[in-house]
């Protein structure tokens, strides 16, 4: 995967809507056509977290990619990571340096 500022993206395989939350940074991603293939990756472009915020990535993803965006955020030094769970619509943290957002906990849902 490949970063960029917000400004730099624009892509025809994914959209990207980013909001701040609190301490938290949420990206709401979705592919264009409701499918993408891991081939595909090296095409897509996602933007870089803000200083010092948690990330939370939602949207209608493939596995594959959820796991490439928690592994991708990681190497930035995000302080934490969350996943949104679909089924519950509520993020649940994978990835974390600090103890106010421990690996499991459940945020609350997305709007």
């Amino acid at each position: 995967l490949q970063a960029s500022t917000s400004d730099q993206l624009s892509q025809s395989l994914i959209y990207i809507h980013e909001e701040n939350y609190n301490d938290s940074y949420v990206i709401l991603i979705h592919p264009t056509h409701n499918y993408l293939d891991y081939r595909e990756a090296d095409q897509l472009v996602f933007p870089e977290p803000p200083p010092q915020r948690g990330v939370v990535v939602s949207g209608k993803l493939p596995l594959w990619l959820f796991t490439a965006l928690a592994r991708f955020y990681m190497q930035r030094n995000v302080p934490w990571i969350a996943l949104n769970d679909a089924r519950e619509n509520r993020p649940v943290v994978t990835y974390s340096q600090v103890g106010s957002h421990p690996i499991g906990k459940i945020l609350p849902k997305l709007v």
